[in-house]
């Protein structure tokens, strides 16, 4: 078989098979499902320890939402960080509960360090950055 892009690859698979497919591709250890999973279950922990910073809505600023999700998000030092989440996670996350999110001030997967800031409310002598890993 030839080899061929990760851009084509990423095409082939939105194109020839289930979003239940895809949730079951492995890296050998782990689906993304069971990573999606993961990722809920962390964000809430920081989401539950921090509800006075953390907030969940239904729509976007804007009024809209992608069928079947919310959004979560925490109000970090750095600036918010937030996910989408199904709603089976609902539950999931202690906090305000707002009829529409915060607008989105532009934040990426690459903002995610934002998370480490978190570290400044709970009198970390020595704030953890990715560097000092």
């Amino acid at each position: 078989m030839e080899k061929i892009s990760i851009d084509e690859l990423n095409k082939y698979i939105k194109e020839n098979y289930t979003d239940d497919e895809i949730n079951e591709i492995s890296d050998g250890a782990h689906t993304f499902a069971s990573l999606y999973e993961q990722r809920a279950v962390l964000f809430a922990t920081i989401v539950n320890a921090n509800p006075e910073h953390a907030y969940k809505a239904l729509k976007h600023d804007d009024g809209t939402m992608f069928d079947g999700y919310f959004i979560v998000g925490v109000n970090t030092p750095e600036g918010d960080y937030s996910y989408h989440y199904e709603k089976k996670y609902w539950n999931l996350f202690k906090c305000q509960q707002y009829a529409r999110a915060p607008k989105w001030d532009g934040h990426t997967d690459k903002d995610v360090k934002r998370l480490l800031s978190i570290n400044s409310w709970y009198n970390v002598s020595k704030p953890v950055t990715l560097a000092t890993i």
